[in-house]
């Protein structure tokens, strides 16, 4: 028997969730997405939403619902009580995404410093570090390796022929690409 999520009340959406119903949650996630985006963003300093958005966010959050409903973790009681299950999955998920930040910018900050050791308290080693320089683009390679090395924007303008502005923005770009590459699940 099919039916149209988006047609039950919140209420008729919580007893299909509890029963296991994948589609009534993410169709309750939904409905709530300005709720949940109005209790995430203030968790998400100005650093934080550079880095990661609250659509991203959000969607992490819509897996491990789904996940959740799945295995039939939890059993709510209404819609008060799944919206706050909810918020809790949003503020985990924040407190993780900013563990994860933390972790790759001390690696970065560490390895620009030359301070890297053959391992660190961050759990990166240097082959680890020179493992997500590999993955960047040859120019953005050359770029993060002579700043890793102490080399001013200037100088590195000077020597690959580029204007400093985009040496600084390349070096940006790079950084956040590496903090990516660094806190990818493994496979």
């Amino acid at each position: 028997m099919s039916y149209d999520p988006s047609t039950l009340t919140d209420a008729e959406l919580v007893e299909r969730v509890r029963a296991g119903d994948r589609a009534a949650a993410a169709e309750f996630l939904s409905r709530h997405e300005p709720l949940i985006r109005s209790k995430v963003r203030p968790h998400l300093g100005r650093a934080m939403r550079r880095w990661v958005g609250v659509s991203d966010l959000l969607s992490s959050i819509g897996r491990r619902l789904d996940d959740a409903t799945r295995r039939g973790a939890f059993c709510p009681d209404g819609p008060p009580h799944l919206r706050a299950y909810i918020c809790g999955i949003a503020r985990n998920a924040v407190s993780e995404r900013s563990r994860e930040h933390v972790r790759a910018d001390r690696a970065l900050k560490t390895a620009r410093h030359g301070m890297r050791t053959a391992t660190d308290d961050d759990g990166y080693d240097s082959s680890t570090i020179h493992e997500a320089v590999e993955r960047l683009p040859m120019v953005d390679q050359q770029i993060m390796r002579m700043r890793i090395d102490g080399t001013p924007f200037k100088i590195i303008a000077d020597r690959m022929g580029l204007q400093e502005p985009g040496v600084r923005q390349r070096w940006r770009r790079s950084r956040t690409r590496m903090r990516q590459f660094l806190t990818e699940p493994s496979s």
